[in-house]
Parts: structure tokens; C-alpha cells; sequence
């Protein structure tokens, strides 16, 4: 029986005090102190999510959904890789950073080098499933520019521009034997370059927070991190322009939709991934044309692995050694 329910209307309100149930329509906040427990329904699509969580023990979470644990120290917390010689260079310098420079990220982070940010394992934190090895994820969908030099070629022919993301270009073009993620790889040396899966991209998505989009769940907060169907006029933006997540990733929701491994991810255990051997793949994210339906942590759209689309683009993940 569930009891002691408690009906709030509060613009951006969570709490991670004991046994959670958050029933969240646009503002509405349900919440519950019984039910069983590992109980999740997710239909965030039309605007509703059901789930339970039992919360972390003295973790504090702001009004907006974010932990305010602090971030992770780490002096390799960015990995900053120099892609200026192009792609007949043998080999691509890496660096690091320990925090992320305080005048901000410059156009040659955008166009030049590769900057990719690490994402501790940890566990969803909805509850369904857990990453159990750091990975790293690029802070911005990769770019023209970026793809030409590695590449050798801009595929792009509308709206032409460096620090726009790339897109027109296929899964193949990304994951094959001669793909970017394999080039980058051998002339990285540092791991496995690939697309992140569905779990992967959703885990740095949400940043260790429970709310809808990158900082809350109004249209203010969508409109503060992402482009879409009511701001972009319909076009492709640099990328880097809105405010980035709590982890300082940058559009995960909007612009264009980003390309994944897998498809069909159960998004439960540990390490889920989906498919990898059909003939599509997920992508994640919405893009500039889509609504708030679309431009979510949960927004997903299957594609061909061979056809490249003016809509698709991508963010490059690292496996480490």
C-alpha cells in the first residue's frame, strides 16, 4: 500500500532522503514513502516518469538536480589531443589538464585539438544500470574542422563552417577499418577510440543528476543547454555556445542527434549494450528540428549503419587501456 503521499507543485524540487518515488509531469512532483522497491516506468517522451530510488546516504542534491558532492580531482581529468598536422601526421601529441581553463575552451579546442573529458564508473542514477570502468567523452559533438583534418575531406556541402558539427557522414564512416575512430586510435595511442554506447552517452548525459534535461526540467533549462525546434531557427550551431552539463559536457541534447554503438540497449546491469552486429544503430539526443520530446537524456532514434544524414553527427568516446 503506498501511503503518506504528499502532492507538491514546485517549479524544480528533488531530495534523496530515504526511499524515493517521483511521479514528474512538466512541475508536478508526487512522492511517496512506500513501494517496492527497483520499480521504474520510464514514458518521459509524453512528459511523465515513474521511478524509485533509494537515494545515496548524506548526499545533498541542489533544487535543480544537481549533486553538490563536487567534482572529480583528477590531474587527467581532460584529455587534450593536438590534431593541427592533419591526417598525415604519424602520430597526434597528448596531453592533459586537471581542470578546464578559466578564460573557457577556445576555437582550437573546437577545430584543432580533440578535448575529451573523463567520466568516472559509477552507477546510473536512476538505478538501472552501472558503468564499471572510467571511460573519456569528447566536451563537444565532433566538428568539420576536426573531421577534415583526420580525415582529409569536409563531407559536408549546407552550412558549411569549422566549428559547426559534422554530419553526412555514415556509422561506417565512423567505426570502419579505415573510420575515423580507428585513425584517431593509431595516431592517438593512448586506447580505443569508438562511439559510446547507448549507456555510455546516457551516463555522461545526465552527469549524476535525476532531472530531464542538463540542468532541470523547465523550458528555461532546455532552452539554457540546448538548440531545438523553438531556438535554432532550424540550423546547425557551433558547437560549445549554450551551457555545458554538471560534468561540462556541451549539447548533449539538440543540434544534431549523436550516433552510438549499439542498438536496442536493455539499460539494465552492468555494462549494457545493445545489438552491434544489424543493420542500425542508436542515436541519442534530438537535434535542432526536435521538440522537447526529442531533445532529452532518454531521446533516441534508429538510423542505417551505411547512410549518412544531414541530422546525425557524433561525439567520440575513449576506451582506456
Amino acid at each position: 500500500m503506498l501511503r503518506k503521499w504528499l502532492y507538491i507543485i514546485q517549479k524544480n524540487f528533488s531530495i534523496t532522503s530515504g526511499l524515493r518515488v517521483r511521479f514528474a509531469f512538466e512541475n508536478v512532483l508526487w512522492f511517496a514513502g512506500s513501494i517496492p522497491r527497483e520499480y521504474f516506468v520510464d514514458r518521459s517522451a509524453f512528459g511523465v516518469r515513474l521511478s524509485i530510488d533509494t537515494g545515496v546516504k548524506g548526499e545533498v542534491v541542489s533544487r535543480r538536480g544537481n549533486s553538490l558532492k563536487g567534482d572529480i580531482k583528477d590531474p587527467k581529468k581532460y584529455c587534450v589531443i593536438d590534431i593541427s598536422k592533419g591526417s598525415k601526421a604519424n602520430r597526434y601529441t597528448v596531453s592533459y589538464l586537471s581542470e578546464a581553463p578559466k578564460q573557457g575552451w577556445s576555437r582550437a579546442d573546437k577545430t584543432t585539438k580533440l578535448v575529451l573529458r573523463k567520466v568516472k564508473a559509477g552507477s546510473d542514477p536512476l538505478k538501472r544500470y552501472s558503468i564499471s570502468k572510467d571511460y573519456y567523452v569528447a566536451i563537444f559533438e565532433t566538428t568539420q574542422r576536426q573531421w577534415e583534418l583526420i580525415m582529409g575531406k569536409n563531407p559536408v556541402k549546407d552550412q558549411k563552417e569549422d566549428e559547426l558539427p559534422v554530419s553526412m557522414v555514415s556509422y561506417a564512416d565512423i567505426c570502419g577499418d579505415e573510420g575515423f575512430a580507428k585513425t584517431l586510435s593509431s595516431k592517438a595511442n593512448i586506447g580505443s577510440f569508438d562511439l559510446p554506447t547507448v549507456a555510455q552517452w546516457e551516463y555522461a548525459s545526465r552527469a549524476g543528476t535525476t532531472c530531464r534535461f542538463a540542468t532541470g526540467n523547465t523550458n528555461e533549462d532546455i532552452d539554457n543547454t540546448c538548440w531545438h525546434n523553438k531556438n535554432s531557427g532550424g540550423k546547425l550551431k557551433e558547437v560549445g555556445l549554450k551551457q555545458p552539463n554538471a560534468w561540462g559536457i556541451y549539447d548533449m541534447q539538440g543540434n544534431v542527434w549523436e550516433r552510438c554503438k549499439d542498438h536496442r540497449s536493455s539499460m539494465r546491469g552492468s555494462n549494457p549494450i545493445g545489438d552491434i552486429s544489424g543493420k542500425s544503430a542508436e542515436n541519442c539526443g534530438g537535434q535542432v528540428r526536435d521538440g522537447l520530446g526529442a531533445c532529452w537524456h532518454g531521446g533516441r532514434a534508429g538510423s542505417n549503419l551505411t547512410n549518412p544524414c544531414g541530422d546525425r553527427g557524433f561525439r567520440i568516446a575513449l576506451n582506456l587501456k
